[in-house]
């Protein structure tokens, strides 16, 4: 022995890092170290892709470009954080070519061994896109809610942008869409986002919806950013919300929640008790009116890209979850700050 002490590294092997990894006690640098060991195993590879583009932990660019591939048991997860991976890193990656066919083969593949993040970020690329293919993969989003689902599958009885109730053009009308249901409004905020956007067509069945039950689903709309609000900006305004929310947040920060939206909070966590809204009690209980704003948009994307097959199920309740949406509530505020 030369004095010198053996980490706890220098003696794991790979076979170690399954029990290291997404626990709450997880030691992020240690295990993400191991990971970099292991790249060429599956487990290492998927891991070392949600430390890249989740925990932000930089790597060689012949690293990411090793990255910016499928695990070698082709998991649906893996795929979609090659997608995202090439999005990000790899230069062309989303232009019309054969990078960009290849991008998004890596997007469609996650979907067809069922993603369920890939296929929420395909539905609605298709569904603000207007593609018929938008609905091939909605019955995948069912994890992600009852009130969300029933709001895609609105948007998508309304692809064409004309409401079924259109007296302009009345033989086109689709099929009517199932009945809304109050519930719903409760469960999710893509619903009110949904109802905003199918009022500003002139839905009538949504315009008696929101009068008989005496509800404002703008005021909830325009506080929270989610991913489907979020692809629907991209489709259709200059300045996106998640920029705009940056911008002030600091000013946020130092105010009280708005009462309409405190009361929708309430319902819906009797709905949702497990929600991304909790993350914001436990951790910035302060700091409510700007950490509820981007909760939604955060989980799911922090969700998104730290999803390793098998660990799905602990996820949220992992050190690794915890850094992501710590460090990306930090870089909100900093950013602020810089704009200030």
């Amino acid at each position: 022995m030369d004095g010198t002490t053996a980490t706890a590294t220098d003696i794991k092997e790979c076979s170690d890092l399954s029990s290291m990894i997404f626990v709450s006690d997880t030691e992020i640098d240690e295990t993400v170290e191991l990971a970099e060991k292991c790249k060429d195993e599956a487990l290492g590879h998927s891991y070392l892709q949600s430390a890249l583009i989740g925990l932000y932990r930089n790597q060689e660019e012949h690293v990411i470009e090793d990255l910016a591939v499928p695990d070698s048991e082709k998991s649906a997860e893996s795929y979609f954080k090659a997608f995202s991976i090439r999005k990000s890193f790899v230069q062309g990656a989303l232009t019309a070519s054969d990078k960009g066919r290849k991008t998004y083969s890596y997007l469609f593949e996650s979907v067809k061994r069922g993603s369920l993040y890939g296929s929420a970020y395909a539905t609605y690329m298709g569904l603000f896109r207007d593609k018929k293919w938008a609905g091939n993969y909605a019955e995948n989003l069912k994890p992600l809610g009852t009130g969300h689902l029933s709001a895609v599958n609105q948007l998508l009885n309304h692809l064409n942008r004309t409401c079924f109730y259109s007296t302009v053009f009345p033989s086109k009308n689709p099929p009517a869409p199932e009945p809304l249901v109050l519930e719903h409004y409760w469960q999710a905020p893509e619903f009110a986002q949904m109802l905003v956007l199918l009022r500003e067509n002139d839905c009538e069945h949504v315009e008696n919806f929101i009068s008989t039950h005496a509800i404002e689903p703008k005021l909830i709309s325009e506080f929270f950013v989610t991913e489907m609000s979020h692809a629907w900006e991209l489709e259709n305004v200059d300045e996106l919300s998640i920029f705009k929310l940056r911008e002030a947040a600091n000013q946020y920060a130092e105010s009280t929640l708005p009462e309409a939206v405190e009361d929708w909070v309430q319902r819906y966590k009797s709905f949702e008790p497990d929600s991304p809204l909790n993350w914001c009690d436990e951790n910035h209980p302060d700091k409510l009116n700007l950490c509820y704003r981007f909760a939604f948009f955060d989980d799911f994307y922090c969700k998104s890209v730290l999803s390793v097959e098998g660990y799905v199920d602990q996820l949220t309740r992992s050190a690794e979850y915890n850094y992501c949406r710590s460090m990306d509530f930090a870089g909100m505020l900093e950013s602020s700050n810089d704009d200030s």
